[in-house]
């Protein structure tokens, strides 16, 4: 709903924008433009997955090794790269498993919610 909302050819609010920029946007005709919002529409929905397990990751870290490294003299970007980096490598490997696999079972709800069914085509009522 948020991306009929926003990106509707006819009264979508970034369409509208877009349109006082020139830029003509109907992602209904345009198979660019439809591809975009697609790619736009998958990202930003599993972003928020992402960035959850991330997220803990980082704060699964032992308080106690950064204190160490810090004691030690590296700096937050020796710590990052030498510390939190190799602790979050589990992680980073099961999200880079699993989001093939949602880009691959869960991409057809968001083509049929931008498209209505397919390229330049809105299906019969």
């Amino acid at each position: 709903m948020l991306w009929i909302f926003l990106f509707n050819p006819g009264r979508g609010l970034i369409t509208h924008f877009l349109g006082e920029l020139g830029y003509d946007w109907n992602h209904a005709q345009n198979s660019g433009q439809a591809m975009f919002l697609v790619v736009f529409a998958s990202v930003w929905k599993q972003i928020s997955y992402n960035f959850l397990f991330f997220f803990a990751a980082l704060q699964s870290i032992p308080r106690s090794l950064v204190e160490a490294a810090a004691i030690d003299g590296a700096g937050p970007i020796r710590r990052f790269f030498k510390l939190a980096l190799p602790l979050i490598a589990p992680v980073s490997f099961f999200l880079l498993v699993v989001n093939p696999v949602y880009a691959f079972f869960d991409t057809f709800p968001v083509i049929d919610a931008a498209t209505a069914g397919g390229r330049c085509r809105r299906p019969p009522l």
